[in-house]
């Protein structure tokens, strides 16, 4: 009875299925990356965002502030294009001896709508890459895409005054500032010409806009802190030593000192 009962426990407590379009936030192979390397425009899977008029407590925001929560939400549309500007940067200054060479590069005609097919369908990026790096020629190509980008004022949030706690540290409410928290998804995969994939990452991130925090001052630091993680688990050539290198070899073992009469 006992045997039994513990077959039942073990089946109601297996882990369900993944959903079939359901992926890891990350992927990697062992392909260290070299040579040219295709930086292609951002790939935009994100709705629409609308300007926000609603507050915390006092209803509209009036014609004034109505004109600073446009611009804010015009800069919350600016900020993919600043990470993606700033990732091959970031890149160079994350992984260690990356031998590459970033090169903006156009998409060829009408495959930028076939891999953001295969991006909102969650399937085989690196797939639908392959036949991109073999069209320009290079060695490579990299692809940054966004997902549920959104912009939020922080006077909708709490009372003017008040300071609120955000990923960036604390933020002070203005009304004649009407900071903006900007959250959303964002994507980056790297392929080879052979069509194997050399990395493949995923995260959220959270920001700020302000008057003295700009669209590029968020695309710089996201684009650090996305290629931080990334470069966890970059392959990079020295990573892979050939078969014919030998192994180091061990330190001898230093003898050991017993004594008060032991030499130094």
């Amino acid at each position: 009875m006992t045997g039994w009962w513990l077959l039942v426990a073990m089946g109601c407590g297996a882990p369900a299925a993944l959903h079939p379009t359901a992926r890891l936030s990350w992927d990697f192979e062992a392909n260290p990356a070299s040579g040219v390397v295709a930086v292609l425009p951002w790939v935009d899977l994100t709705d629409p965002i609308e300007v926000r008029r609603d507050t915390w407590i006092f209803g509209d925001v009036g014609t004034r502030r109505g004109v600073l929560r446009t611009w804010r939400t015009e800069e919350v549309t600016l900020v993919p294009d600043a990470v993606a500007d700033a990732i091959p940067g970031a890149m160079y200054a994350a992984v260690d001896d990356l031998d590459v060479r970033f090169l903006p590069e156009k998409w060829p005609l009408g495959v930028r709508e076939r891999v953001e097919a295969v991006l909102r369908r969650r399937g085989d990026v690196a797939g639908a890459l392959a036949d991109v790096a073999a069209a320009l020629g290079t060695d490579a190509v990299l692809v940054t895409w966004f997902e549920d980008l959104e912009g939020a004022p922080l006077t909708a949030e709490v009372l003017p005054g008040e300071i609120v706690r955000t990923e960036v540290g604390p933020v002070l409410v203005e009304f004649r500032d009407e900071p903006y928290r900007v959250t959303g998804r964002i994507g980056f995969a790297w392929v080879d010409a052979r069509g194997d994939l050399v990395v493949r990452y995923e995260d959220r991130f959270e920001d700020v806009l302000t008057g003295d925090r700009e669209p590029d001052d968020i695309g710089r630091r996201v684009a650090r802190v996305f290629a931080g993680e990334v470069a966890k688990v970059f392959p990079v050539a020295s990573s892979f030593p050939g078969p014919s290198e030998p192994a180091p070899a061990a330190p001898a073992p230093k003898p050991m000192l017993v004594g008060r009469g032991a030499a130094p």
